[in-house]
């Protein structure tokens, strides 16, 4: 027998967009398109948490994504959606203002308002997505340090270069276009307007203080906008491939969310007392109504909590609790679940189920996947990012008044306190020696070039045969100048018996031997025997 199994799109896409560019509008094409099975609604998370938590399930991901530094994954394409900087910003404070709360966004609202009372006169110190967003995300993708605005704008510039598809505002039904056409599905002749702000102005009716004081925030990012919109019509002969007039993919959507009753059982209601939106270590109280046209012996009820990916976060029954129900005569009855919500800041849901336990088994009488949603947020004592709340301690002390780099001056010298005249072929062994610096130069160890100390082997015609010896670290990763470190040094003995020269001296990995600038190597002669020999 031959199964049709319906194709759904099967490529690895990330579209990652900005608050307010129009990203959950095109988000919800892109779930109409492909089917809630294969696209993500619009997220907030970090990039590999992303990958990691939802790129086996799902064939694009959209979200407001967060990047650390650790490059665009080879095995995605990305697509990403730009808009003017003032506007955006503009939109951006006016959403948070119109469409949220105190309670919604503690953290960001009372700034918000303070800003546009004060006509943008107020501290912008937690309204990031107000400076220079555009530059200082896209530069966050890969991990290059810069240090000025012209190697921001040009790290930014360089990271928006490695997406598959972006666009700009200006331009939406060109990239909706070239995005379709990357997924292989017909473009759409629009799109939806999706959270939409209740009120507010258009950049140009704000008022010419908070423009300025827009403008002036967002400097780079309105240089590198003007950069964008001038690339753009070039930069698209990049990805453009041919419009698809019919997809090849079938929309796939999630499953259903299981939900059945037995004909004995009827749900009257299920609700959350209290906000939906509580805080970390709060009690939730679900209360369930229900009702029974027929007796049963022992009724266990279980309180399902699943996060936003659907993982189960927490399940428990009254078997479990060992709170058993028995004798349950028909009627109408409520359930009293009171947990606390010590759970990750994310959103969740809850469902319920409903069994009778019988002798010879049990009988499902309800299930119920989702019957309520709330979400749950964290007061943090310390101020902190991520699902753990760690207490925290810390010091910063000077060590020295220069910053360290590449070593110039070696002057120095190796010197052996304890070191064998004959060595076995092939054997490693330690020698104690000394190490002096008499440089004008501290010697530091650096995370991406640290100073080891090694050695080479001359045979006796004059052959290098160990240029490359075993790496021993300098002891504490430093030493100042004027000073002197004693330590044991690693060393094997090379693999052919005779008479060889061993030198010895430091190295600063990727930079330099240290006997180039400067240092005097540690010389010793050495027998090299067999096992056989030294007896």
């Amino acid at each position: 027998m031959t199964m049709n199994r319906p194709r759904g799109f099967p490529g690895r896409v990330i579209f990652d967009h900005l608050p307010k560019t129009a990203g959950q509008a095109i988000n919800a094409w892109l779930v109409s398109a492909l089917g809630s099975g294969c696209a993500t609604t619009s997220l907030n998370a970090g990039h590999r948490e992303l990958i990691s938590r939802l790129g086996g399930e799902y064939s694009l991901i959209s979200a407001h994504v967060t990047f650390n530094g650790e490059g665009l994954d080879p095995r995605y394409q990305y697509a990403t959606f730009m808009r003017e900087p003032i506007d955006r910003a503009i939109s951006w404070l006016f959403f948070v203002q119109q469409n949220h709360n105190a309670n919604d966004l503690p953290e960001i609202w009372h700034d918000v308002v303070e800003f546009i009372d004060s006509d943008g006169e107020s501290s912008v110190d937690r309204l990031d997505q107000i400076v220079n967003p555009y530059t200082v995300h896209f530069g966050s993708i890969y991990p290059t340090q810069t240090s000025s605005d012209a190697e921001r704008l040009s790290k930014a510039l360089a990271a928006l270069d490695e997406f598959d598809v972006w666009g700009v505002y200006d331009a939406m039904p060109e990239f909706l276009g070239d995005f379709a056409a990357l997924l292989g599905v017909p473009a759409p002749d629009k799109i939806a307007k999706v959270n939409v702000t209740r009120e507010r102005p258009s950049a140009n009716r704000a008022s010419a203080r908070i423009r300025q004081r827009l403008a002036d925030l967002n400097a780079l990012d309105l240089e590198f906008y003007e950069i964008v919109k001038a690339r753009y019509t070039q930069e698209r002969k990049r990805w453009q491939r041919p419009a698809v007039l019919a997809a090849g993919w079938k929309p796939i959507e999630r499953p259903v969310e299981l939900s059945f009753s037995d004909p004995t059982f009827t749900l009257i209601s299920a609700a959350l007392e209290g906000q939906r939106a509580c805080k970390a270590g709060s009690t939730l109280s679900f209360v369930v109504e229900f009702a029974v046209s027929a007796h049963v012996s022992e009724l266990e009820i279980g309180i399902h909590i699943f996060d936003s990916a659907k993982r189960w976060a927490f399940g428990t029954n009254t078997t479990m609790l060992e709170r058993k129900v028995v004798s349950v005569a028909p009627g109408t009855y409520q359930v009293r679940y009171v947990c606390v919500a010590d759970l990750p800041d994310g959103d969740y849901t809850a469902g319920f189920a409903f069994t009778e336990k019988l002798a010879a088994g049990e009988r499902r009488l309800a299930w119920y996947d989702v019957l309520v949603d709330f979400s749950v947020s964290r007061e943090r004592v310390i101020p902190s990012i991520g699902y753990a709340e760690l207490s925290t301690a810390m010091d910063c002390f000077a060590l020295s008044i220069e910053p360290p780099g590449p070593i110039k001056d070696a002057t120095g010298t190796l010197e052996a306190l304890s070191a064998p005249h004959a060595a076995i072929a092939g054997a490693t062994y330690e020698i104690t020696v000394v190490l002096s610096n008499h440089s004008a130069q501290d010697w530091v160890s650096l995370h991406e070039h640290p100073i080891n100390l090694s050695y080479r082997w001359q045979d006796e015609h004059g052959n290098i045969t160990v240029l490359d010896g075993l790496r021993t670290a300098l002891p504490q990763g430093r030493l100042a100048r004027g000073h002197n470190v004693e330590t044991k040094m690693t060393v094997q003995a090379p693999n052919s018996p005779g008479h060889y020269e061993f030198y010895a001296l430091p190295v600063q990995e990727m930079v330099c031997w240290f006997d180039n600038c400067g240092f005097t190597p540690l010389r010793l002669s050495t027998n090299v025997q067999t096992d056989a020999g030294r007896s």
